[in-house]
């Protein structure tokens, strides 16, 4: 679903005022049209100039408007704006499971070796 602009203002600069022009401004702009939102300037047909004729405005009373297809955003395009890249580190900070402790071979001591065994087993017999 396209983003409006206060929910794109509200990830990319949600306490501080937004000045159109500024790089705060141009990042939410992209943010939106990553979302899917059309803008006007990308729905615009090019007309030809001006009418002399009777059949110079067949363009003008006929004139289909196109389907514009919204493009799947790359994971490149998507990590290219600041504000997605530090919700994508901040996800996957929040997410990480810690490593477990089994794995862990601190304070672990090793096993007497009373008869052969696999690496497996005796990995298994550490305490």
């Amino acid at each position: 679903m396209p983003l409006s602009f206060l929910q794109a203002k509200a990830r990319v600069s949600p306490d501080a005022p937004v000045e159109p022009g500024s790089p705060e401004h141009m990042e939410i702009i992209a943010l939106m049209r990553q979302s899917g939102h059309l803008f006007a300037e990308d729905n615009v047909i090019p007309l030809p100039g001006p009418a002399k004729e009777l059949d110079d405005f067949k363009p003008y009373r006929e004139r289909v408007m196109p389907n514009v297809v919204r493009m799947a955003v790359s994971k490149k395009a998507f990590l290219s704006l600041p504000s997605n890249k530090k919700a994508f580190d901040e996800h996957l900070t929040e997410n990480a499971d810690p490593p477990p402790k089994h794995l862990s071979w601190a304070g672990k001591t090793a096993p007497k070796m009373d008869r052969p065994m696999s690496k497996r087993e005796w990995i298994s017999l550490l305490k």
